[in-house]
């Protein structure tokens, strides 16, 4: 089984990050992958990290 990181980078971007973490989530699920995401918030001044909190809670996978 391969173990993969998933790094993403973000800043004000609350509005594209719930699509981008579900559709990486998908993809690994469908490829039956080991997987981690890790999203690193660069000091947003929008709901980033309240966005962050909130699919943590959908998927287990997701680390900030």
């Amino acid at each position: 089984m391969k173990h993969v990181t998933i790094s993403i980078p973000a800043y004000n971007d609350s509005r594209s990050l719930q699509v981008l973490v579900s559709e990486c989530v998908n993809v690994c699920r469908n490829l039956m992958l080991d997987f981690q995401i890790l999203v690193i918030n660069d000091g947003s001044h929008d709901d980033t990290l309240a966005s962050l909190k909130e699919m943590t809670a959908a998927y287990n996978e997701l680390h900030y």
